[in-house]
């Protein structure tokens, strides 16, 4: 008798155990995804000639970690990610395809969709969320910038000095 009643609170122990481990694991998903954003990637769809993947997309990243499916050279996908992306990649995975669903902005005739830019406030925080482009009259500057800045040697300057 005494034997059953130790299995039965040992069951019993088990299976809270695992309820409250499995609470606090997609309770921590949950913040850090609420305070995540989207960061740029290669999704692997588009490439150059030579097979390199190109960034043509922006991906919801929770706060810690990466992780995203990527489309290899011979058409297969797969999972990048760091070791974060690791842990968390169920719930990674269905938070990426269910609630923030990538954002395509490079197209296959390389033309940009400036309208798909998220906006600066849910930008990724290591992206740079409260860094936002100002001019020299002091215009905070979103997407498009192709409008007053102008891209030379890989740095923004306005198109007055470009002259």
């Amino acid at each position: 008798m005494m034997n059953i009643l130790t299995r039965k609170r040992m069951n019993k122990f088990f299976w809270r155990m695992l309820i409250a481990s499995a609470a606090v694991y997609s309770l921590t998903y949950a913040m850090m995804s609420y305070c995540g954003g989207y960061r740029g990637i290669q999704s692997g769809n588009l490439r150059v000639s030579y097979g390199f993947a190109i960034p043509d997309a922006f991906e919801w990243q929770p706060y810690w970690g990466e992780g995203y499916v990527f489309v290899e050279v011979g058409g297969s996908k797969t999972w990048r990610c760091d070791l974060v992306g690791i842990c968390f990649a169920p719930l990674m995975y269905l938070d990426q395809k269910l609630v923030h669903r990538r954002i395509v902005f490079l197209r296959n005739d390389l033309s940009v969709d400036y309208s798909a830019f998220p906006s600066p406030s849910r930008l990724h925080p290591s992206t740079g969320r409260g860094n936002r482009l100002q001019n020299s009259a002091g215009e905070t500057l979103t997407p498009p910038f192709h409008k007053k800045w102008k891209v030379q040697t890989g740095r923004l300057s306005e198109p007055s000095s470009l002259l």
